[in-house]
């Protein structure tokens, strides 16, 4: 039941609207909005699709990346009889004549000529416009780097134009054709001889005409007298059989991104799905899932002249949650001079993640952003809750230490020690810049330690280390060592 179509769409006899292709274009989706209805007419271009309905009103959707979707203030209390549109632009014609552009053409929208009046029909290339007036002229303007706004002179008679990517065509009222603009792949090298033609259009670099190959002109033959018809024998009641084979589907993990599902007629016809129940949409054979629970898919074949109704095929599938997992990196150990810093956790849903502080006086937290407010440590949770279609993450938790930073002298030198004449050395204890005591172990080698004498256990690489751990103030200094040899 198509009566017309647009690159990635097609208009349904009852006003409906079908489009296709990429399901998302950035963040914008390429489906019609829900409930579109009354269209008369189609346009498209690039990633973004317009509808006309018979209220004059323009409904665009998809992508918006160069602003063309942006309609025009006021726009909406007009009335709009055609639109158009070319790369990333669009282009409206109103009710009084006038037209209107919106959108993006590689630098911001020409002013439209004070003498685009009285127009009856608009076209849109990739940076430049057209306008069909009625007395059967052609405006053009826009981007001309190709000519394409370089109307022949003496143009005239013209009764329908199109626009491509830097081209322009239009239709003359004998039957004949202008092209002009990029020549690039050929697109003004008209066919020799080429006449009859009764309807015109362009691609992006190409330039099509349909003509009339049974007629000697292009004029319009008189209607011929009806001839009476008899009364019609009815058509013979379709006798033949068919059946449906719907795919099953096996219960899922709830995913948002589209599946699809394969369903066929024994004759050969298309198959209509529909959701009977359950958390799911379908446009065409393709389901998105909406929730949890259980779906049950309808299959139907109404038949035609020569076939019967296929009996109904059902098929229902459990939509289970999804789980989900957060990644929370580790945080730094901080001062109370540093500024509020934000939190990276994430959740593998994609969903947003939400923090708590098991001290606010220490640390505390807003949205993603935290506070330090004092010394001490506090544990950050990182949390998310799910929703209909994620079951909620097990929480991750980091600690996080507020104190100052501090730094331990070194050790003054240790000579090497003869062991058969010595057995205990006497060290001076390295001091903290935060006046914390320092304590010194015997890291590795054949020695003891007590206080600040070194008793000697045999020869060998004696290597002592200075640390101390911090407090609630102050953060762990890093550790100092020294080696000495013992012979």
């Amino acid at each position: 039941n198509v009566i017309s179509v647009a690159p990635g769409m097609a208009l349904k006899n009852d006003g409906t609207v079908i489009s296709w292709g990429n399901p998302w274009i950035g963040n914008y989706s390429t489906l019609p909005p829900p409930g579109l209805s009354n269209v008369i007419s189609i346009a498209s271009g690039g990633d973004t699709f317009g509808a006309l309905k018979s209220d004059g009103k323009v409904i665009q959707w998809g992508d918006n990346t160069y602003r063309q979707r942006d309609i025009p203030w006021g726009l909406q209390n007009s009335t709009v009889t055609s639109i158009a549109m070319g790369g990333n632009n669009t282009i409206a014609l109103k009710s009084d004549g006038t037209v209107v552009t919106w959108g993006s053409l590689y630098s911001p929208q020409p002013a439209i000529p004070s003498s685009v009046t009285n127009v009856v029909a608009v076209a849109a290339g990739t940076q430049h416009y057209l306008a069909l007036k009625a007395d059967g002229s052609v405006i053009a303007w826009g981007n001309n780097g190709a000519g394409q706004t370089n109307v022949p002179v003496g143009l005239s008679n013209v009764v329908s134009i199109a626009a491509g990517g830097n081209s322009s065509m239009a239709l003359k009222s004998d039957g004949t054709i202008s092209v002009w603009g990029d020549n690039y792949y050929g697109e003004t090298n008209i066919p020799p001889g080429l006449s009859n033609v009764v309807a015109v259009t362009t691609g992006q670099n190409q330039c099509y005409a349909l003509i009339n190959t049974a007629a000697g002109t292009n004029t319009p033959e008189p209607s011929p007298t009806p001839t009476p018809v008899p009364s019609a024998t009815p058509a013979p009641s379709p006798t033949n059989s068919q059946t449906i084979a719907l795919a099953p589907v096996s219960s899922r993990i709830f995913d948002p991104s589209p599946f699809w599902i394969n369903a066929s007629a024994s004759s050969g016809l298309p198959v209509e799905l529909t959701v009977v129940s359950g958390p799911a949409t379908i446009t065409g054979n393709k389901v998105s899932l909406t929730g949890i629970g259980t779906v049950v898919i309808a299959a139907n074949q109404p038949g035609n002249r020569d076939y019967l109704p296929a009996p109904q095929v059902t098929n229902s599938f459990s939509v289970t949650k999804a789980s989900q997992n957060i990644s929370f990196p580790p945080i730094v150990p901080l001062t109370p001079t540093n500024a509020p810093f934000p939190l990276f956790a994430t959740a593998s849903s994609g969903l947003p993640v939400s923090y708590s502080s098991s001290d606010p006086s220490v640390l505390s937290v807003s949205g993603n952003t935290a506070t330090i407010n004092g010394w001490g440590t506090a544990v950050i949770t990182a949390t998310q809750e799910g929703n209909v279609g994620y079951a909620p993450a097990s929480p991750v938790s980091k600690t996080v230490t507020i104190g100052v930073p501090q730094s331990i002298t070194p050790f003054g030198t240790i000579p090497t020690v003869n062991y058969a004449l010595k057995r205990k050395v006497i060290i001076a204890i390295p001091t903290s810049s935060s006046g914390e005591p320092v304590t010194v172990t015997v890291k590795s080698g054949p020695a003891t330690i007590s206080g600040n004498t070194v008793t000697l256990t045999g020869r060998g690489t004696v290597v002592l280390a200075a640390n101390q751990a911090g407090n609630s103030q102050y953060l762990p200094a890093p550790e100092k060592t020294i080696s000495f040899i013992v012979k």
